[in-house]
């Protein structure tokens, strides 16, 4: 994750055959921590990470239990072969930033070819919460609201659920920004940790681009619509169209016998 902030620092760390880029991002209440570990074995490696800032571990978390792989000093997990992945957590510090090395904020051990096991797996209470998730009926089980049947903003559907979604991301990027180690952490709980906001600043971007666009057009066909006015047009035509239905039926009464009397005494015999 490269750098976008000046208070964001980016570093390697070296330890064959697991490669370590390592993001530190400092916050109003601490640090965050972003770290892709690249893989370049032909086989899984099991690693693991520990916190060497000067502070507690705040790691991402799943339905209220931290994440796994994940403990109060860092991380334990799997790096599969050729591959890379992405970790990151929050660590609040009393002192402020870190001045050195974003390097020197984690430590990365190779534990070994990954054997089916693997050891990050120790709270199986907390498997199982993550496995069920929380508690709640199915979506299809809950009767719909009035309200949710129609939007009361008068917006149609599918433009509702897209402004829907580009609220929910500017809601995530407001919280993020200027946010505490400990706020910061509460989202990357709610995104699934730093994979889940990572395409964040560029969905934004998208987002500005696309929410600009949109009311460029917006703002041309209200201009439009103001100029238009075929009410009177379509009056006259509904009058006229009205009134010729008006004429062609009596026209058509007009050429049948009147109460059935005519020619009343036809094939009479005198």
């Amino acid at each position: 994750m490269p750098p976008d902030d000046p208070d964001t620092r980016t570093d390697a760390v070296s330890t064959r055959p697991v490669q370590a880029a390592v993001t530190t991002t400092a916050t109003a209440g601490g640090v965050l921590v972003a770290i892709t570990l690249r893989n370049d074995a032909a086989v899984d490696v099991r690693v693991r990470v520990d916190n060497d800032l000067d502070g507690p571990v705040l790691p991402p978390r799943r339905d209220g239990v931290p994440a796994v792989g994940w403990d109060e000093d860092g991380f334990a997990g799997t790096v599969p072969a050729d591959s890379r992945i992405g970790i990151g957590y929050a660590c609040p510090r009393s002192d402020g930033p870190s001045d050195g090395s974003p390097a020197e904020a984690v430590s990365v051990s190779v534990l070994g070819p990954a054997d089916g096991t693997d050891p990050s797996v120790r709270d199986r209470v907390a498997d199982a919460v993550r496995s069920l998730g929380r508690g709640a009926p199915p979506a299809d089980a809950v009767p719909a609201s009035p309200s949710a049947e129609s939007d009361p903003s008068g917006v149609p559907p599918p433009a509702a659920t897209w402004l829907d979604a580009v609220e929910a991301r500017l809601r995530r990027a407001e919280r993020l920004t200027d946010a505490t180690a400990a706020e910061a952490a509460e989202v990357l709980d709610g995104c699934g940790g730093v994979d889940g906001v990572s395409r964040l600043p560029a969905e934004l971007d998208g987002d500005t681009a696309a929410l600009r666009a949109a009311g460029d057009r917006i703002e041309e066909l209200l201009a439009r619509a103001a100029e238009t006015d075929p009410e009177p047009v379509v009056s006259s035509l509904a009058a006229a169209a009205d009134s010729e239905a008006t004429s062609d039926a009596n026209g058509a009464s007009g050429d049948r016998p009147a109460n059935g009397t005519a020619d009343s005494n036809a094939g009479r015999v005198r």
